[in-house]
């Protein structure tokens, strides 16, 4: 090391977070001094790997719910639907029943059949 007074020390802090580098003979005119620097193999990386596979599974799971939710409510909206739609054609066919009763009711006093 140059220890005159004109030179300055430089220290050279690490990175971050560690990178692992290794040879990658597929680069384009690769030779032994080529190297790249791989992130996926950084210290940690696989725990980070690990806890995005986790959040993912958890958002997943998540919008999982919310769509099995909405398709309850959307089952039992349409389960109304159709109990008010079936009481409605049952009180339609309670009222006609009534008015054709009515109606017979009124030839047979017409005729003089009935009193």
């Amino acid at each position: 090391m140059n220890t005159s007074p004109n030179k300055k020390l430089t220290i050279h802090e690490p990175a971050a977070r560690p990178q692992v580098v290794r040879m990658d003979p597929h680069t384009p005119g690769a030779h032994h001094s080529a190297v790249r620097i791989f992130d996926d193999e950084r210290p940690g990386a696989e725990a980070a790997q690990r806890q995005q596979a986790a959040t993912t599974a958890a958002e997943q799971d998540r919008a999982a719910n919310s769509a099995e939710q909405m398709h309850a409510r959307q089952v039992a909206e349409a389960a109304e639907q159709t109990a008010t739609a079936e009481a409605a054609v049952h009180q339609s066919a309670e009222w006609k029943a009534f008015m054709l009763a009515q109606e017979n009711e009124r030839r047979l006093k017409a005729a003089g059949l009935k009193s």
